[in-house]
């Protein structure tokens, strides 16, 4: 690798030192003294390394880096935080009171498609490939969507168009309430599942709780 003159590098570094420039014009304004303190490493660094070699401009990188993105990236998730907050605030009230419609919410399901997996699986038990079972599951919800079907209602005579290994037994396999009760491993959708689930977060948040008690008392 061709070697830089010293006057080639210090006019490189004397770069840099306008980018430090640069980041405290655009991160100082809030008074924050942290922010600051980096920028002033920074800038060292910077001047350190017309008199030395690459370390001093491997640290100089560093914090320049530092104090373009690793301070600027935090506002963002302060402010989900702050979000995520005020949302808790106006659900926990709302899912209390709310009703629940449970035709609608299963018509939704329906035309969301969640049981085409279930669909390709079916085909692949009967023998097909994955790869074309997939393909015909595919096709399949590509004619629900321009006809305004679900998958559960297609009639079996279409269903053979697309693949004779289709038999009685599929709207039983697709029946949105028995893939979700089919679901049964850790984090599955079935309801002893869920159930574990949900006491599981209820006793993470009894252990937050506690030990934010003990750390307010003690």
């Amino acid at each position: 690798m061709r070697s830089v003159s010293c006057a080639g590098r210090r006019q490189l570094l004397l770069a840099g030192l306008e980018v430090q420039f640069i980041a405290a014009r655009r991160i100082l304004g809030d008074g924050d003294d942290g922010r600051f303190t980096v920028f002033a490493l920074g800038t060292l660094n910077t001047l350190l390394s017309l008199r030395s070699r690459t370390a001093a401009v491997a640290l100089h990188t560093l914090w320049t880096d530092l104090a373009l993105n690793m301070q600027e990236d935090k506002e963002a998730v302060f402010d989900c935080v702050d979000t995520v907050k005020m949302c808790l605030r106006v659900f926990t009230p709302m899912i209390a009171a709310m009703k629940a419609c449970t035709c609608n919410m299963y018509r939704a399901a329906q035309r969301g498609f969640l049981n085409v997996t279930d669909l390709a699986d079916y085909l692949t038990k009967k023998g097909l490939p994955f790869r074309a079972a997939y393909k015909i599951a595919g096709q399949l919800v590509a004619y629900c969507i321009e006809h305004t079907a679900v998958l559960e209602e297609l009639p079996l005579a279409l269903l053979q168009q697309y693949s004779e290994r289709f038999g009685e037994d599929v709207y039983a396999a697709i029946a949105l309430t028995n893939c979700v009760t089919g679901r049964t491993s850790l984090g599955g959708t079935c309801v002893a599942s869920v159930e574990a689930q949900i006491a599981s977060v209820r006793d993470f948040l009894a252990g937050q709780t506690e030990t934010a008690k003990q750390a307010k008392n003690g």
